[in-house]
């Protein structure tokens, strides 16, 4: 199937963001975190990307793990990696929804993504503001996810970027 180009779709920071082409896969890098029971989420915008993976099957999207939850050369994570370059996390979300204009990114769907806008900020407030959630699980999780003498590094640094993010 044919991707098609839209030429308005641009990055947070103005910049054109890459298109998918007929037949590409877009490889989105990940942060796994490993819990006391397995794999987990501790991302919403991962938590959305596997949904939408699920829900609109037809999108162009491999799921690539990494044991750090910001490569230097990446940024954040998740991210996408096109032929055309790295599409970044605060970009993925108006880069999919260009690339399925009739399904994630109709019109109909603004409340759908507003409901995700919340459900994601609700996540993280209590993954990684509520002492006793960031103490029992946010943290460990974090700490044993990540390559040995990283683990608590990570897991601060990770909890310092969203809580940022949370107050912008």
């Amino acid at each position: 199937r044919f991707w098609p180009v839209h030429a308005s779709l641009m990055s947070v920071n103005g910049a054109a963001l890459p298109q998918a082409k007929d037949c590409e896969i877009w490889r989105v890098v990940h942060f796994c975190a490993r819990g006391p029971l397995g794999e987990t989420l501790l991302d919403p915008v991962h938590a959305e990307l596997l949904f939408l993976s699920k829900w609109r099957p037809h999108l162009p999207l491999r799921f690539e793990e990494s044991r750090y939850s910001t490569v230097a050369a990446l940024g954040p994570l998740p991210v996408a990696v096109t032929n055309d370059g790295i599409i970044s996390r605060e970009d993925l979300r108006a880069a999919l929804a260009a690339l399925d204009p009739d399904g994630y990114g109709a019109a109909a769907d603004e409340s759908f993504s507003c409901l995700l806008d919340r459900l994601g900020l609700l996540t993280s407030v209590l993954l990684y503001e509520d002492k006793t959630v960031w103490e029992t699980y946010t943290r460990p999780t974090l700490t044993q996810s990540s390559p040995p003498g990283f683990g608590w590094a990570a897991a601060m640094a990770e909890q310092r970027r969203q809580v940022k993010r949370l107050r912008e």
